[in-house]
């Protein structure tokens, strides 16, 4: 996600006159002061302050209480980590966004565990306010933690600790765009396409390896001139290095992190007795990156210094694979190509059901050290409450379909909502218009929730900034893998 920097909303909910004192908790008044740290763009930021004013209605009717939602300007997932840590002793948030590797960075700072990073399982099974137990707030039993997607839910379970750690909020994952003018023109000359119909030409794009797409790569690379893409730098253009690395191991079956005995162990690790055959057979999945990304066919962000929008849109790649949270930003002028949209290809022989990475926004719930256990437990109780009512289905589906376009929403119900049937199978007849969101929206369910989640652990954040920066050096250097993988070991192992 592009996180923007955004000053302050100036509205009811976010003051700026009460914004001087968030560190001190709770007003002279007794309002019950909830911080947000976020990385939101405006559009999600807007509409999580329009569904706060709803909710501060209803609960201060019911509860005779005065909330307060108080929301800093937006930060990067990095200035969030390197930040909040240095704030709960001070006064910091009560809720902040954050990926699961970010969450066990700030667990490892704790010093006592639960100082700081809250277990959510004690409030989503308790009787009185967990999920779906609050109809007053406009609940319904049905909404417990099994209306929550499982692989969205165990992201926040995958840490040494036993709990729940953060929770889902929306969430993206990676899809292929391509340029269907150039990749049509491809399939016509591609053995294993050339005799197919349009449908059936669709059909096979939509679950087609990895393998596959870099055979009809080579086949635009010598072509490029007859398919009107003189300018092309590289076929394929993968924007996350990490992702594509991770999802190659796990697509095959190999380990990337786990847990041994309570400790975290690295599947990259060679001088892990437990983890030999795994890297051996890591290596030679790392090599086809290292053939592709020589050849020229293959790029990615960190090898090539930016995303891939602006190539695709100005015809210097054909295939992208990037976050459908940012899938508007590669959609070209009207009238410059045809794009289309489908699942990434997989990596393995599973071509029905290869697990896919999940991304997007995760809350996580913090206690300030700087104030009572009795203020931290008010601000504690009513985030979760808020929270409750963000991911209730019509107001999952507002967020993303009306503020965010690119997310999709958490829990199965949100998907049986009208609005979300609208997005999936706009009515064209009535003027319901196709937009990029409903490709995307489509593919995203296409995979019927199957992710994947990775261990994490002191270290883990580091751990994948390595995986860039070492698929980074199979593109660009000439150092061998073994020398890679072992700096990718080496840098990792000084933070865990």
């Amino acid at each position: 996600m592009k996180a923007n920097k955004l000053l302050l909303l100036a509205s009811t909910i976010l003051a700026a006159s009460t914004l001087a004192g968030c560190g001190g908790g709770s007003s002279d008044d007794g309002t019950i002061k909830i911080t947000f740290d976020h990385t939101f763009g405006e559009g999600i930021e807007k509409g999580v302050a329009a569904q706060f004013a709803k909710f501060k209605s209803i609960v201060e009717a019911h509860d005779n209480v005065k909330l307060e939602l108080i929301m800093p300007p937006a930060m990067t997932y990095k200035a969030i980590v390197d930040t909040v840590g240095m704030e709960l002793t001070t006064g910091g948030p009560t809720m902040t966004v954050a990926y699961p590797d970010h969450v066990a960075s700030l667990q490892a700072r704790e010093g006592t565990a639960g100082r700081w990073i809250v277990d959510m399982d004690p409030y989503m099974k308790s009787s009185e306010v967990g999920l779906g137990k609050e109809s007053w707030l406009g609940e319904r039993p049905a909404w417990d933690e099994n209306d929550i997607i499982p692989t969205y839910l165990k992201e926040g379970q995958e840490f040494a600790r036993t709990g729940t750690y953060c929770l889902p909020f929306m969430k993206s994952t990676e899809i292929l765009q391509y340029n269907a003018d150039v990749v049509l023109q491809a399939l016509a000359k591609y053995s294993k396409t050339k005799e197919m119909d349009a449908t059936q030409k669709q059909t096979f794009l939509s679950s087609m390896s990895f393998e596959e797409m870099m055979e009809i790569a080579q086949i635009i690379e010598d072509n490029k001139v007859e398919f009107q893409c003189p300018d092309l730098e590289n076929v394929v253009f993968y924007d996350s290095d990490s992702n594509m690395a991770i999802t190659q191991l796990i697509q095959n079956g190999l380990v990337y992190s786990d847990f041994k005995d309570g400790q975290p162990i690295l599947g990259l690790d060679a001088s892990e007795a437990s983890m030999s055959e795994n890297v051996t057979r890591a290596k030679t999945l790392l090599q086809k990156i290292r053939n592709w990304g020589k050849s020229g066919l293959l790029t990615t962000k960190a090898a090539y210094g930016n995303y891939s929008s602006t190539s695709f849109k100005s015809r210097k790649c054909i295939f992208i694979v990037g976050s459908s949270g940012g899938a508007g930003y590669s959609v070209p002028d009207e009238g410059d190509f045809n794009t289309g949209y489908a699942r990434v290809p997989y990596f393995g022989t599973d071509a029905l059901h290869p697990d896919y990475v999940s991304q997007g926004p995760s809350i996580a719930f913090l206690r300030d050290t700087s104030v009572s256990n009795e203020v931290n437990e008010l601000r504690l109780k009513y985030a979760w409450k808020f929270y409750k009512y963000l991911i209730m289905p019509n107001t999952n589906v507002a967020l993303t379909v009306n503020d965010s376009q690119g997310y999709v929403p958490i829990r199965k119900s949100a998907y049986a909502t009208p609005t979300w049937g609208k997005i999936i199978s706009p009515d064209t007849e009535s003027g319901e218009e196709i937009t990029y969101y409903t490709h995307t929206a489509n593919v995203v369910q296409s995979i019927d929730y199957h992710f994947y989640s990775t261990k994490v652990f002191k270290g883990s954040d580091k751990y994948r900034e390595n995986v860039t920066t070492a698929v980074k050096d199979l593109i660009k250097s000439d150092d061998s893998i073994d020398d890679i993988l072992a700096t990718l070991v080496r840098e990792t192992k000084k933070f865990m």
